[in-house]
């Protein structure tokens, strides 16, 4: 989800919590206790501060799979072409040319 979207969570949330705000005044005003409209709205305040919890872990564990995907160097040239590839640093450095299993052989020309 986007930054759009959380604050549109988060405007529903600041929405029933002033609504509980104000009908706990009203109650306290006429000396009544809680009735099943305040219930309600509480019910409503806490689903609502759930859903924005959850996406906003959701947007910090997305944005670390995105650092952590930026932080390991794509696959080079080499690697994809089966060369043995090994990873120093964060940056790919080929080793060895060596035959994979399952690929076919490169032409030998020999001289004899």
């Amino acid at each position: 989800m986007s930054s759009n979207q959380i604050e549109q969570l988060q405007a529903d949330a600041d929405y029933y919590h002033d609504r509980v705000a104000l009908l706990r005044a009203k109650l306290y005003r006429w000396g009544l206790g809680t009735n099943p409209q305040l219930r309600k709205l509480e019910r409503e305040l806490e689903l609502a501060q759930q859903r924005l919890r959850e996406e906003r872990l959701n947007t910090m564990t997305r944005a670390a799979d995105d650092r952590q995907r930026k932080t390991t160097s794509p696959p080079s040239l080499a690697a994809a072409s089966g060369a043995d590839v090994s990873v120093v640093c964060g940056k790919r450095a080929v080793v060895s040319n060596r035959q994979l299993p399952g690929q076919p052989r490169s032409p030998v020309r020999r001289t004899d």
